[in-house]
């Protein structure tokens, strides 16, 4: 064997391996019950260590699995959730997969980031007005209203909302309703309006066209604290075209112009409290937030209408 290495891989040498050297040693053998035995040997000891392989294997298998069993128990199940950071906000709907424990420390950080960052343009942190005019202060009160493709029925939901409301402008049914084209409504379509306000915030709305939006935005000023003075917002506006591939296989999301009906609208009421358990500590203060829906799609003002204001506009107590 020794002579065969040292001539491994010169040339006109035979092949040599240790299979065939082991064999070879079998064979120099004399007949007899000793070759026999050695045969035997071989064959035995080779079966051997595949099985030991297997058991091996096997072993690390169970082991590899028994790691994974213990962290999913430690992680959770694997889960896909549909989260709304808020219920009055279809477009904060958010999907997270994952283990449990993953999956809430998750809605955990996307939670307090919406709370933080929620309807800011942080573009206009740069190049714009001062950090104090872009950054709203919490606790200011918001309005949604809806509207419905239907008459009868909640369908095809659009929204405009309205920031930093004025409270004694929204105490009056028939001017909410009045505000947002009365029975009819108005037509919603592809034009995307928008007014920036002189407290920096946003009115928008899609229209048929872009004078009908700028008549509905004018019309919801009315509702905002902020100064009534035309000249003085940013009034910007988008049109929506269909052309080229989307007009031929875009059969959904273009805005196809149809008419929108006041559905319901959605006060939401924010006030600073001292009682901590009771809302959202933010570095200005601690805030709680309670709501009120109004339906505009009746015919005449809900009974309870001036009591429900009354309640959700009423200052809580010490203990929030």
């Amino acid at each position: 064997m020794r002579e065969a290495a040292k001539t491994w891989g010169n040339k006109g040498n035979k092949p040599w391996t240790i299979a065939g050297a082991i064999q070879d040693s079998i064979e120099s053998l004399p007949e007899g019950n000793l070759k026999e035995f050695v045969e035997e040997f071989v064959d035995a000891l080779g079966e051997s260590c595949i099985n030991a392989g297997y058991v091996v294997a096997g072993g690390v298998d169970n082991f590899i699995m028994e790691q994974k069993l213990a962290k999913r128990q430690q992680l959770g199940q694997e889960r896909v959730v549909e989260v709304l950071l808020n219920r009055n906000d279809p477009s904060s709907k958010i999907i997270v997969a994952g283990p449990e424990e993953f999956i809430k420390q998750s809605l955990i950080t996307q939670k307090n980031n919406y709370q933080m960052l929620k309807e800011k343009d942080l573009g206009l942190l740069v190049g714009g007005e001062p950090i104090a005019n872009t950054i709203t202060t919490p606790g200011l009160p918001y309005m949604k209203f809806i509207f419905s493709s239907d008459k009868n029925k909640k369908k095809d939901p659009t929204y405009i909302n309205i920031y930093n409301i004025d409270r004694t402008k929204v105490d009056n049914w028939n001017t909410l309703k009045m505000a947002v084209g009365g029975e009819n409504g108005y037509y919603w379509g592809p034009y995307l309006v928008e007014a920036i306000l002189p407290d920096n915030n946003p009115i928008r709305c899609y229209a048929r066209t872009e004078d009908e939006g700028i008549d509905l935005i004018e019309g919801l000023l009315q509702f905002s604290k902020a100064e009534q003075d035309y000249e003085k917002n940013i009034w910007n506006s988008k049109h929506e075209i269909k052309k080229g591939s989307r007009k031929k296989y875009d059969k959904k999301s273009y805005k196809t112009p149809r008419q929108a009906f006041p559905w319901e609208v959605v006060i939401v009421n924010q006030m600073a409290i001292l009682n901590e358990e009771n809302g959202i500590a933010t570095r200005s203060g601690i805030y709680t937030s309670n709501e009120a829906k109004i339906p505009l799609y009746r015919e005449t003002k809900p009974d309870n209408f001036e009591k429900t204001i009354q309640e959700l506009f009423t200052t809580p107590g010490p203990n929030g």
